[in-house]
């Protein structure tokens, strides 16, 4: 298997092929992100640069017989830090693994007060400086720009949850962020723990043992119940091999990073009008936690932040506060 960018003729011109690996489910969902990046490369590049979109079957086949993309737990480290392909997403959370605690930050309850906030942070000083950590890991790979992965999370049930209280001695799927779990404990919710990039259905809550999952509608379509406490959320990265990265001149880096961001921000957008139309669809699906289910919520939390602000670096949840 070579981890060599593929070159061949465009337009009677020499154009470098890279790959983007997609790892999340639903498929449709992180393929037009990386449809979109490729679109602005191709324009801003003159046809230099061309993108191979891979679902991990299409990579299997084509690439690597012995790949086995659910055993890998759908993680991508080892393909982008070998590039073997060179850009992917991933949830920001699984990026603290290598070592550095501050991304298990954007998943903090109520972190932001709402999407222009979110925008301030990811797309400003704060938002880059954590790329920047992530490079300086030394893991082979490096963020280029924050995405949605359908914005902001709620719990889909198989039962009905009327009220907070519902949800309470419950038992719930979250992701594998330890904030996360945290959080859910002080509300008395007993987790079952593990990434979550799959597409959920109700069979798949039942194999497990679950009744509800924190995650956003996209992710379980076919819930039929949804309980909305727009409570965190789900932060992916554009990440780039290190290996290609550094290939390229610097000029190059900006209209790669350049079109990294405006690919984000615009799936940023889709994934808002996607929650926006799931629930003008769906109404009677939906039950929105109370102004003082949430104060309860948000009060809950305050033990999270007592524990973990300490593991983040000095300063950082209030600066991200104070560009609310």
């Amino acid at each position: 298997m070579t981890a060599e960018p593929i070159s061949y003729i465009n337009n009677n011109t020499m154009a470098t092929t890279i790959k983007w690996y997609l790892a999340h489910q639903p498929i449709h969902l992180v393929r037009r992100t990386a449809e979109a990046f490729r679109n602005l490369l191709v324009m801003e590049t003159d046809g230099a640069y061309d993108v191979e979109i891979l679902s991990p079957a299409d990579y299997k086949h084509k690439y690597d017989a012995t790949w086995d993309w659910s055993a890998q737990g759908f993680d991508v480290s080892p393909l982008l830090s070998s590039n073997a392909v060179q850009m992917s997403q991933t949830d920001l959370y699984e990026l603290a693994n290598p070592g550095d605690a501050n991304f298990y930050l954007f998943d903090m309850p109520f972190l932001f007060d709402d999407h222009d906030h979110a925008r301030r942070v990811i797309d400003g000083p704060i938002g880059e400086s954590l790329n920047r950590r992530l490079n300086k890991l030394d893991v082979g790979y490096q963020g280029l720009a924050y995405t949605y992965s359908g914005g902001y999370r709620a719990l889909g049930s198989t039962k009905s949850i009327t009220a907070l209280s519902d949800v309470k001695d419950s038992s719930m799927r979250v992701n594998g962020n330890p904030v996360t779990r945290d959080f859910w404990q002080e509300l008395g919710v007993k987790g079952n723990y593990a990434p979550q990039k799959d597409v959920w259905t109700a069979d798949h809550c039942e194999s497990i043992g679950v009744s509800s999952v924190d995650t956003t509608y996209i992710r379980f379509e076919q819930a039929p119940h949804w309980f909305k406490t727009d409570h965190s959320l789900y932060l992916t990265d554009i990440l780039v091999s290190t290996e290609f990265w550094d290939s390229l001149h610097a000029g190059t880096q900006n209209i790669w990073r350049d079109c990294a961001k405006r690919a984000a921000e615009q799936e940023r957008a889709w994934a808002m009008q996607d929650a926006e139309q799931y629930e003008a669809n769906n109404p009677d699906k939906i039950v929105t936690a109370t102004a003082e289910e949430i104060a309860e919520m948000r009060e809950k939390s305050k033990a999270v932040y007592d524990k973990w602000e300490s593991a983040f670096s000095p300063g950082l949840i209030k600066a991200i506060r104070d560009l609310a």
